[in-house]
């Protein structure tokens, strides 16, 4: 290949060129792209390898802090929300967990309300309605837990009184 340019083209100057811009029309000014619905990217540790995934908007799983051996056990979700009660010793006991979290099942993925009871990391899925019931019966046992505490506080009231 020859790195000479063609006869024909070299008749072209740059005051040929320079003469032929005002004949240009003006085009449009390139617009920034929306880039509001872009996926946010996050690194991820998948067998040593640092990869590059999709994450919902909700996501706030650090994909980094261990090593996975395959990409599809990756899961997003928020930060735990977590009910923790002191016990007989004095330690204290993580008694529920909720949190937002993508799970795939046979390749359906949806976001769902996560509650972990048990604290063993085996949470029931719940979908909207079924977490706004669970919440309603959540707040009405704390409604029963507040009414107990405010009899013991006018039993030791009357008990400080004698």
């Amino acid at each position: 290949m020859s790195s000479t340019v063609p006869n024909h083209l070299s008749q072209v100057t740059a005051a040929k060129v320079r003469a032929a811009l005002p004949g240009i029309p003006q085009q449009p000014a390139r617009e920034a792209a929306d880039r509001s619905d872009a996926p946010t990217l996050s690194p991820a540790l998948v067998q040593g390898q640092t990869i590059y995934i999709e994450c919902p908007d909700y996501c706030q799983a650090d994909h980094m802090a261990e090593d996975i051996a395959f990409i599809g056990d990756i899961d997003h979700g928020t930060m735990p929300v977590v009910l923790a009660v002191p016990t007989y010793s004095g330690e204290v006991e993580k008694v529920l967990d909720a949190r937002l979290m993508t799970v795939d099942h046979s390749g359906e993925c949806r976001t769902v309300f996560a509650l972990d009871g048990m604290g063993d990391g085996e949470s029931a899925e719940l979908d909207g309605t079924q977490a706004l019931a669970f919440l309603d019966q959540y707040m009405a046992h704390g409604e029963k837990l507040k009414s107990l505490v405010q009899q013991l506080i006018a039993i030791e009231a009357a008990e400080g009184a004698r």
